[in-house]
């Protein structure tokens, strides 16, 4: 993974806890 990995890809806001949610729940993204 060369890429810069975002903190969450919806960006920061009230969909952070309800789409980074899922991601970090998923396994998919650090938390």
């Amino acid at each position: 993974m060369t890429n810069n990995i975002k903190p969450c890809p919806c960006g920061s806001g009230n969909d952070y806890d309800q789409c980074c949610g899922r991601y970090i729940d998923g396994g998919q993204l650090p938390a």
